[in-house]
């Protein structure tokens, strides 16, 4: 089991948000798919999360994606 102090959510529509959250050292960064982002940006929050997941460094924090229910259709 891993311990964590600090658990960051954002919402995953705003790589500006992304880029600032591993710069501050927390366990854990989680992109928010589901409350965090209207629903019409959600296809906005797919790809932004994608490009962060392939194209940053997220050095030592752990990084999760919050996904709406899979059978919501989102």
């Amino acid at each position: 089991m891993r311990s964590r102090r600090a658990l960051l959510y954002m919402p995953g529509d705003d790589l500006y948000k992304i880029n600032k959250a591993v710069t501050l050292g927390v366990d854990t960064i989680c992109m928010d798919m589901e409350d965090g982002v209207a629903i019409n940006r959600k296809e906005v929050a797919r790809a932004t999360i994608a490009h962060a997941l392939g194209n940053i460094d997220f050095g030592a924090s752990e990084k999760l994606a919050r996904i709406n229910p899979v059978g919501s259709g989102m």
